[in-house]
């Protein structure tokens, strides 16, 4: 079996013990949990389905504390920088279950991730997010929303303060689970920087995407450095098409402007695909 600029989801495993000798995969997107990639006919340029992280720039947790409305036991599980161990509920998702962290002293936020890529459909079925200087004194919620599969972004205005609180709004029969929860406070220099995503779509021919992550309702801009014509499509996590659209710059232009419209907050793949080649990279929506 042979992949070529392919997008599978499988239901299980995407092959059986030993078969790498007869399958080979090029620039598509699929699991490759338990395949030995150098055994493969063809492995090149290819991206996984699953939702990662890069916690590198998050705040340190070192000394923070968690506490859980539920299976309370667990709760330091959330935080303790093992994405495979987790905080769960323990049972079906309840309107009014909570998960608290105390950093212990008031650091400056503006974003929290919930990561559950190792259990992707138990996100929350909806949340309230609070902080706190003393544990006691909540007020109104600072942000609120429905968790998304695999990661929850929670972007809210820079606040200082030194207890975070997740309330459980909705109800569903997964569990909720918190394979690990990252604060950031991101400095956003989307305006003057054009960092973001490098592509390679064969041949040398490079693109940059900026920025990465990118605010919700705005626009990505493409540096293309090249009248090559390309195509540009954003996928969900789940593989499914949400949008796409063709390089304007026959006529010499060499950035471009692609509105994200009504994407939501969450994790995207964006493929770009030239005459040369294709290649696939993470888009981050906050």
């Amino acid at each position: 079996m042979n992949l070529e600029n392919s997008i599978v989801s499988p239901i299980g495993k995407l092959l059986n013990t030993g078969a790498e000798t007869k399958f080979g995969a090029r620039s598509s997107i699929l699991d490759p949990s338990g395949i030995i990639k150098a055994n493969c006919s063809l492995w090149v340029n290819n991206l996984s389905n699953s939702v990662t992280l890069s916690p590198a720039s998050a705040l340190s947790r070192t000394g923070w504390i968690a506490t859980g409305s539920v299976n309370n036991g667990n709760a330091s599980k959330g935080i303790d920088g093992n994405a495979t161990t987790r905080w769960d509920s323990q049972g079906s998702q309840v309107a009014g279950q909570w998960y608290m962290v105390d950093m212990r002293t008031a650091q400056t936020l503006n974003e929290i991730i919930l990561d559950v890529a190792a259990s992707p459909t138990d996100s929350p079925a909806g949340y309230n997010l609070y902080v706190s200087n003393d544990g006691i004194t909540w007020g109104s919620p600072v942000a609120t929303g429905v968790g998304t599969d695999g990661m929850t972004i929670i972007p809210i205005t820079a606040i200082s303060a030194r207890y975070i609180k997740i309330e459980q709004t909705g109800a569903k029969g997964n569990y909720w689970s918190i394979h690990e929860l990252y604060v950031f406070n991101i400095i956003d220099d989307s305006n003057t920087s054009n960092d973001g995503i490098e592509v390679n779509a064969g041949d040398g021919f490079n693109f940059q995407v900026f920025p990465n992550p990118v605010s919700t309702g705005n626009s990505i801009f493409v540096n293309s450095k090249t009248t090559l014509p390309y195509t540009i499509r954003i996928f969900n996590i789940s593989g499914q098409l949400i949008s796409s659209g063709k390089s304007l710059n026959e006529s010499g232009s060499t950035i471009e402007n692609y509105p994200l419209g009504n994407l939501k907050q969450g994790v995207y793949l964006l493929n770009f695909e030239t005459s040369k080649g294709s290649e696939t990279k993470r888009l981050i929506v906050k």
